[in-house]
């Protein structure tokens, strides 16, 4: 029964089964190569089919009693170590390949695994088994050839990641599971940082505005869909907080068995702020040339208009498409465009451009500048230029020269001294009254050179002062006039101003006060006699307004009433008249005569006693205003003096007339 079944187990099995008998038997304390030598005389006496078949034969019959070395053509070295390995092993071997080389020149490898049967120190027979895995060794050096291609693959893709400028990364499962430095570099994370990131952390890196198409994206991607886009751009947060734009490119790839997102990411953000720049700058070309007032345009090779201006269409009534890709000569009058067709023509060819020409055309005057335009080898591509409509300022300038002539007519029509100066007190402006004393040549030179001879400014200098404060200020001083020095009275004011209304420069009269000076020392002198004489008189004297205002008075006027300046103000000039009314009377005359002279009034002292005075009254102007001067004396004795001659002569007469009635009644009586 057990034969049967083991009969049944090698004749099912897919290995090969055999069975060696060695006789004699091999002493097992031989030397190792002497046994590995007698091994190979082993006789088969059992087999299966498949061994038979692995032997060349068709039956088992056909090999069974047949010597190893029979069985095998050419005996392979490998069997040495499958031997070798057996005895080393115990007199057993376990999965030991061995390589057999077939007559066509293929190799075959088997394997092995066998157990001998030792009896009395002796090998005597040895059951194994052994199975062709050529074709699974084949698949082994295959895949060891595919694995060490794609380990290099793996160390290329690494290196060139490693290196590479662009961001790398792949994600599988919501997670990261691969990083370049790149990658992180642009959000400013390390990849250690990042390799531990989960999907929530990945879309917290996307701008909020942009996160929500970025989503979209990803979840199309995950579910296949085709109308998932796979290339975009986006904004991004660093991790400091600084937007950035990148460029994203991802494809499904297998990673691991399973399907991952290769994701290339770019960072644009230097390409979009040129972008920017290059768009403002574009808005602002056209921005230029939709609202600039001068009349631009560019040109071609051919002196053809490329782009032109809105106000150029507008100036000449035409539409923009009907001036592109047009020379001068098919749009303008033939006696202007043969000369500014020409002057295009020599700027593209020359180079030379023409800065500032004004033109005109009837009543218009433009300032035109053309110049030539170059492409970014420096290579002549046309031309481009600027006309601006002046004629407005050509109308200023003649109003201009106008007033300059006016302006200079009544500054030489002043009889002052006028000069113009800056902040440096350079004489900027002369009339022609300066320019007669001082000369021309004080045109240009320090005004205290040419003034003063001095080498400094002046200390006081008032222009100066209106420099610093923008003031009007003025002072008395002395200047050289000639050979002479003279008084001049000077007022400085500010002429011009910046756009922050500081003075750029200021403007100075100055007048020649000589004679007036003279004049009033004269006048001084005067005065000082008139007040020795006011002050010393013994007649009193006063100085009053119309209006009854005491002004002044001399010694001898407040001996004469009592009455100080300050008390006449107090109780007012009328009180001093006895009779009130004779302050009107005597104004009346003095408004219609300018005086009166010796007229007698009765006036009241501070202490009321009255006396009599012989007063005068001069309407005179003092400082441009009508004063009244009062001379006043004391006449009580004189008037007392001839009340007294009065009664004496009235006397006289009633003495007279009674002396000569007494003389006449004797006579009547005697006569009668």
């Amino acid at each position: 029964k057990t034969e049967r079944r083991f009969r049944s187990l090698i004749e099912q099995t897919t290995d090969a089964v055999f069975c060696y008998e060695y006789n004699p038997s091999i002493p097992i304390n031989l030397p190792l190569e002497d046994q590995v030598k007698r091994l190979y005389d082993g006789v088969l006496v059992d087999c299966n089919l498949i061994c038979a078949r692995a032997y060349g034969a068709d039956r088992i019959e056909d090999v069974i009693g047949r010597k190893l070395t029979d069985l095998f053509g050419t005996i392979p070295k490998s069997l040495d170590k499958l031997f070798r390995d057996m005895i080393e092993g115990g007199y057993s071997i376990v999965d030991g390949v061995g390589i057999e080389k077939l007559p066509n020149g293929e190799e075959r490898y088997f394997l092995n695994n066998g157990h001998s049967v030792i009896e009395n120190h002796k090998l005597v027979r040895v059951w194994g088994t052994f199975r062709d895995i050529t074709d699974r060794k084949k698949n082994e050096k295959k895949f060891k050839e595919s694995e060490k291609k794609l380990k290099e693959s793996e160390e290329k893709f690494r290196n060139i990641t490693e290196q590479s400028l662009m961001g790398i990364c792949i994600a599988q499962d919501n997670q990261f599971k691969y990083i370049n430095k790149a990658y992180a570099d642009i959000f400013g994370y390390t990849d250690e940082e990042m390799m531990k990131w989960g999907i929530q952390d990945a879309i917290k890196a996307i701008y909020p505005d942009d996160r929500e198409f970025a989503i979209e994206q990803l979840t199309k991607k995950q579910k296949g869909e085709k109308d998932a886009v796979t290339h975009y751009q986006y904004r991004g947060v660093k991790k400091s907080g600084e937007i950035i734009w990148v460029d994203q490119f991802s494809k499904t790839i297998i990673f691991e068995g399973k399907p991952a997102d290769f994701i290339m990411l770019i960072d644009i953000t230097q390409r979009k702020n040129v972008e920017k720049k290059l768009h403002d700058e574009r808005d602002l070309i056209y921005a230029l040339l939709d609202n600039h007032p001068d009349f631009i345009y560019f040109k071609d090779n051919r002196a053809r208009f490329q782009h032109i201006s809105k106000r150029f269409c507008d100036f000449f009534g035409r539409r923009m498409e009907d001036i592109i890709g047009k020379t001068d000569l098919e749009l303008f009058p033939e006696e202007i465009a043969m000369q500014t067709h020409s002057e295009d023509l020599n700027i593209i060819r020359t180079g030379i451009p023409i800065i500032n020409k004004e033109e005109n055309s009837g009543d218009t005057w433009v300032l035109t500048t053309k110049m030539p335009w170059f492409d970014k080898e420096g290579n002549i591509k046309g031309l481009f230029g600027i006309s601006r409509d002046i004629t407005d300022l050509k109308e200023a300038e003649r109003n201009i020269k106008e007033s300059e002539v006016k302006f200079r007519g009544i500054m030489n029509s002043i009889p002052d001294q006028v000069c113009i100066l800056d902040r440096s007190l350079d004489i900027l402006y002369i009339n022609s009254v300066t320019e007669e004393i001082y000369g021309p040549s004080a045109l240009g030179s320090k005004c205290y050179q040419i003034y003063h001879g001095l080498d400094e400014p002046c200390s006081d200098c008032q222009v100066r002062r209106t420099f610093e404060d923008s003031e009007v200020h003025n002072k008395e001083c002395i200047r050289r006039m000639g050979e002479e020095s003279r008084y001049c009275w000077c007022v400085s004011n500010v002429f011009e101003r910046d756009e922050e209304e500081r003075p750029i420069s200021v403007v100075e009269v100055s007048r020649d006060i000589t004679d007036r000076k003279k004049i009033e020392q004269e006048l001084k002198v005067s005065e000082e006699k008139y007040r020795l004489l006011f002050d010393n008189s013994p007649i009193g004297i006063g100085l009053s307004t119309i209006e009854g205002k005491v002004l002044d008075s001399n010694d001898a006027m407040v001996e004469l009433t009592g009455f100080s300046v300050e008390d006449l103000n107090k109780v007012g000039a009328p009180s001093i008249y006895v009779d009130p009314k004779e302050r009107s009377r005597i104004l009346k005359v003095l408004h219609e005569e300018g005086k009166l002279h010796d007229y007698e009034i009765k006036l009241r002292r501070i202490d009321n006693s009255e006396f009599f005075g012989s007063i005068s009254f001069d309407l005179i102007e003092l400082g441009g205003k009508k004063i009244i001067q009062t001379s006043l004396t004391d006449i009580t004795k004189s008037k007392t003096a001839e009340s007294e001659l009065i009664k004496l002569n009235n006397l006289k007469s009633e003495l007279l007339r009674r002396t000569s009635h007494e003389l006449k009644t004797p006579l009547v009586s005697i006569k009668g």
